[in-house]
């Protein structure tokens, strides 16, 4: 993203249609994981402080397996964090495919270098 004022770019997985999904996402200041349901902003499930600066590429792993949900981001040209940053439970979605979300304000650049779909080894 060239701005993260108003916008921000997360992952869905478990997604089922635009009001049913689980969302990794950096906002600018914060990196968590939503569960949006039922048409409304579901509740934040965890979220820490997590500083990106604009035009600055940003890699984001989100991982849910059962009801473990898992995400972390870092910097392109530095190491992956070997710790996952965030881990919660939730229950809501059994089931749902997966895909990108960002929601742009007018006026801001997105570029996607790469998005990959994996299946975690058991």
């Amino acid at each position: 993203l060239d701005s993260f004022n108003n916008s921000h770019i997360g992952v869905m997985l478990r997604y089922q249609d635009d009001n049913h999904y689980y969302k990794a996402r950096i906002t600018g200041n914060v990196l968590d994981i939503l569960n949006r349901q039922d048409a409304a902003h579901g509740p934040t499930l965890v979220s820490m402080p997590f500083t990106a600066l604009t035009n600055t590429p940003y890699t984001i792993r989100f991982q849910v397996v059962g009801t473990t949900l898992r995400a972390k981001a870092w910097q392109e040209g530095t190491t992956e964090p070997a710790n996952w940053m965030l881990t919660t439970n939730a229950n809501t979605f059994q089931s749902g495919q997966a895909g990108l979300r960002p929601q742009l304000n007018q006026g801001v650049t997105l570029q996607v270098s790469l998005f990959q779909e994996t299946t975690p080894k058991s």
